[in-house]
């Protein structure tokens, strides 16, 4: 199975982790490591999370919004 993002929502994680970073040297980098995580669950249990729409899932990151 493969993993993989919308351009624009990379753009916008990419954009997060850059936000994150300013705000706390080293948050940026555990908030890619915490999608990262999440991502490895969700090819893990790719039948976990709420289901958004026909196969599409949602699953949240436990320490950011």
């Amino acid at each position: 199975m493969r993993l993989s993002f919308h351009r624009l929502a990379e753009q916008e994680f990419n954009d997060a982790a850059d936000y994150y970073e300013r705000e706390s040297p080293g948050l940026g980098t555990a908030f890619i490591l915490e999608v990262e995580y999440c991502a490895a669950g969700v090819l893990a249990y790719p039948d976990a999370g709420v289901v958004v729409r026909g196969r599409i899932r949602r699953r949240l990151l436990r320490r950011f919004p």
